[in-house]
């Protein structure tokens, strides 16, 4: 399998399906504002509640049958736990060139949903390829406690620099990426040094690489007299 990001913003998805997983997919898709048509003869409360709310572009109240994936679907989740129609929703989305992601049966899938870790940008997928959702589960739950929050920051501020390099430079050579990878590396074996020590190692470390860079906020900057 080829592991792969993508950006769902404002393009069409479909759910086939009403109940609790169906749910969870939906959830996910709007978090990164898919637009979403969810094709289900029954939904539980939650889903009708976010038709409501105007969160669901549409819900098509039916059993799946064929032609109902409309034109311009960028990707399919088939939730309904019945092969039969699993195979049904393969067939159409092989017609249509569309991608599938089967809840119950991997072996029809085009692509599987990995168990995530995001936070501000650190976004890290874990997947069995659709053997075990619950062992994808367990892993991420062991990363997450490993993770610190203070990491966050720290990424903060390494995309700040490599922002500034290339806007700067025009574009980032060997160097800058050796300097930034050395500094990444840094931060992540020492996630909760404190900002202001952090800043200081990137600029003695920006010396040695021959990048000219401030990375020193006005905020952390020290005052002086005249200031306080």
């Amino acid at each position: 399998m080829y592991p792969i990001f993508l950006n769902v913003k404002n393009k069409l998805c479909v759910v086939v399906g009403g109940g609790k997983v169906a749910e969870r997919k939906i959830k996910k898709l709007l978090q990164e504002k898919a637009q979403i048509i969810v094709i289900a003869k029954s939904t539980n409360e939650k889903i009708k509640s976010l038709e409501q709310q105007g969160k669901i572009k549409k819900i098509v109240n039916s059993e799946f049958t064929r032609n109902m994936i409309p034109e311009g679907t960028f990707l399919v989740f088939e939730c309904t736990g019945d092969k039969n129609v699993a195979i049904q929703i393969k067939k159409e989305c092989q017609e249509k060139r569309i991608l599938l992601n089967s809840a119950t049966y991997p072996e029809i899938s085009d692509f599987f949903v990995p168990s995530s870790i995001k936070r501000w940008g650190l976004h890290i997928s874990i997947s069995t390829e659709g053997k075990s959702s619950a062992f994808s589960r367990a892993i991420r739950e062991k990363i997450e406690r490993e993770i610190p929050k203070e990491l966050s920051e720290k990424l903060k501020i390494i995309a700040k620099i490599r922002e500034k390099l290339i806007k700067t430079k025009g574009k980032k050579n060997k160097l800058q990426d050796k300097f930034l990878l050395d500094i990444s590396r840094y931060a992540v074996e020492n996630p909760k040094i404190s900002k202001k020590t952090f800043l200081k190692y990137i600029a003695e470390r920006s010396k040695n690489f021959m990048i000219d860079i401030d990375v020193v906020t006005d905020k952390d900057k020290p005052k002086s007299k005249f200031d306080r």
